[in-house]
């Protein structure tokens, strides 16, 4: 791989960008014959937060694009009204009265993101990735019942902001390595720290991966997992809920077990596992 990254657009251009906002994201263009997206997910993960988002279809309509994430510029959690940001290294924590996603709003309205004509067929350049719990329903519709008591102890919504972003086009074979650049006060300053990581990025890309091999047919020991509900509670959800349907109560709804045993591997090992036996047309590996 040459030393030098070629990047889009150019440093005129992106002044030019940077007149309509703060948040602009600059790229380079690779092959992508020798990569795929759990390659580049293992080869550029810290050990900090990263995801990756893929399809098993692969069409122009749905699955086309893959996308992998690192670096955060700063997190976000809430746990109940308790609010906790870390940015730079700065963890700022308070109680909010409402609904913790307008802390994330009023957080994300400081970015202007100026999107790339080039970068708009894949519909994502950058931005907060992260998840909702089931409990946040409760922001949403008050009326609904305190939570049962909490087993797991995760924040019931956590978002990161990905400074960076590899997309895999799968139609035409081709990888973007995206940089987003946070215009303060300097825009060429902002153009080359985000160049910067776009050449550091490549360079990775440039490593040998290293993952472990799964074997098809390897013959592994029962495995028996734990269930948070027994059998007789789960069927009484069941016609429970059957029961409130015929009530005009609902109209719908989901009963849900969860299933535990220890696992000594890595987090995506198990996933390239999952992802071999169930493919979906929604798969992600989040960190």
């Amino acid at each position: 791989m040459s030393d030098s990254v070629p990047i889009q657009p150019s440093p005129a251009e992106f002044r030019e960008l940077a007149k309509r906002g703060n948040t602009i994201p600059i790229y380079t263009e690779l092959i992508a014959d020798a990569e795929s997206p759990v390659s580049a997910f293992q080869k550029i993960d810290e050990g900090g937060y990263s995801f990756l988002f893929e399809s098993v279809e692969k069409s122009d309509q749905a699955g086309r694009y893959s996308f992998v994430g690192a670096q955060p510029r700063l997190t976000f959690e809430s746990r109940g009204r308790t609010i906790r940001i870390v940015e730079d290294g700065v963890v700022r924590e308070f109680e909010t009265a409402r609904d913790p996603l307008h802390e994330l709003e009023a957080l994300m309205n400081r970015f202007t993101f100026v999107p790339s004509p080039a970068l708009e067929d894949s519909r994502f350049a950058g931005g907060a990735v992260g998840y909702l719990g089931y409990d946040m329903v409760r922001f949403f519709e008050p009326t609904i019942a305190a939570p049962p008591p909490d087993q797991l102890g995760l924040p019931e919504s956590f978002f990161f902001l990905a400074e960076t972003v590899l997309i895999f086009d799968h139609r035409t074979r081709r990888l973007r390595i995206v940089a987003n650049a946070f215009v303060e006060n300097d825009p060429d300053a902002a153009y080359a720290l985000a160049a910067k990581k776009i050449a550091a990025l490549a360079a990775k890309l440039n490593q040998p991966t290293h993952l472990p091999p799964i074997y098809v047919d390897r013959q592994s020991p029962p495995v028996t997992p734990t269930a948070n509900t027994t059998r007789d509670e789960y069927l009484q959800m069941v016609c429970d809920g059957m029961e409130y349907i015929r009530a005009g109560d609902i109209f719908q709804f989901v009963p849900s077990q969860r299933f535990e045993t220890d696992y000594t591997g890595d987090a995506l090992t198990l996933y390239r596992a999952l992802r071999f036996v169930n493919p979906s047309p929604y798969m992600f590996c989040m960190k």
